[in-house]
């Protein structure tokens, strides 16, 4: 697949993150690397924190999920901040339609960031495409 040297990156950090193999299981308990996860995005002190503690119920984690591959990709590429990043899927279209230099499709693309209505209508789910 062709892509930008970013682009790559954000590849490269997908895969690290999800050869983790973490999922959550029912009532969204995490195992131990999503915990992890949720922790390394707490450690930007950016936001409510994600993580409430092992074996606790914990929020859903599509949203930072998502910006930990960002922080991750933006830092590969050129070692700075990633200000895109929310744990609410939700603030990814807010935070498009606000800054105007982000298109957003009916159809996203491969390589393009995603965010759906969950089924049942219980809130949205973000991702990459």
């Amino acid at each position: 697949m062709r892509t930008t040297k970013f682009g790559s990156r954000i590849i490269d950090a997908a895969e690290e993150i999800l050869q983790l193999e973490y999922r959550a299981g029912s009532r969204n308990y995490f195992g131990e690397k999503l915990e992890q996860l949720a922790q390394e995005f707490d450690s930007y002190n950016i936001g409510p924190k994600q993580f409430k503690g092992k074996g606790k119920a914990q929020p859903d984690y599509c949203g930072y999920t998502l910006s930990v591959i960002l922080d991750r990709a933006v830092r590969y590429f050129n070692n700075t901040k990633n200000d895109y990043r929310n744990a609410n899927a939700k603030w990814f279209v807010d935070e498009a339609k606000k800054r105007g230099n982000i298109r957003v499709d009916k159809i996203p693309q491969p390589g393009c960031i995603f965010v759906t209505l969950r089924s049942g209508g219980s809130g949205y789910h973000v991702g990459l495409v």
